[in-house]
């Protein structure tokens, strides 16, 4: 059934006068904020179920998430307000992107920072393990010393004559 004009809105049921009237009035309001369709909203048609069977189609707004900010901070202007809420919603949106910029370059530098950390942590690593096997070669080289020079001293000491053979040899 085509509408085309007053005529039409007149032979309409009273539910979908107020329906095109107020999206009417939804797409003059995103238009008044400057607000553009496919950029920062979309109309969607939505198929919804019908008590009598079958679907009825219905005209939804998608907004983005700063295009609903927009309208969130924008959606009253007071009498006498010098300023234009404009200036505030756009103001604000712009510090909320700087603060994302912000918090994302917080992040990034901390992933540099804990890679950094990583990095000297396993040349601290390395660095240990070196001095680990230097100790180990040094006890190893000991060991070695000790053994040696016990084996000496019982070498020598198994050589030296005992004191009774000795002292006949001087009596001679």
């Amino acid at each position: 059934m085509g509408v085309s004009g007053i005529d039409g809105l007149v032979k309409m049921p009273p539910k979908m006068i107020i329906l095109i009237v107020w999206l009417m009035r939804v797409k003059e309001k995103l238009d008044d904020l400057g607000l553009v369709e496919d950029e920062d909203y979309r109309l969607e048609d939505i198929l919804q179920p019908v008590p009598q069977g079958g679907y009825s189609t219905k005209k939804v707004y998608i907004l983005t998430p700063e295009a609903f900010k927009t309208c969130l901070m924008r959606a009253r202007k007071y009498p006498n307000q010098k300023v234009d809420p404009v200036i505030y919603s756009k103001y604000y949106l712009l510090l909320e992107k700087t603060y994302g910029l912000y918090r994302d370059y917080q992040n990034i530098l901390l992933v540099k920072q804990l890679e950094q950390k990583d990095e000297q942590l396993e040349q601290k690593d390395h660095q240990l393990e070196q001095k680990d096997h230097q100790l180990e070669t040094q006890a190893q080289q000991i060991e070695e010393q000790r053994r040696y020079t016990l084996d000496l001293q019982e070498g020598l000491l198994g050589n030296i004559p005992a004191r009774e053979n000795t002292d006949c040899l001087h009596r001679n």
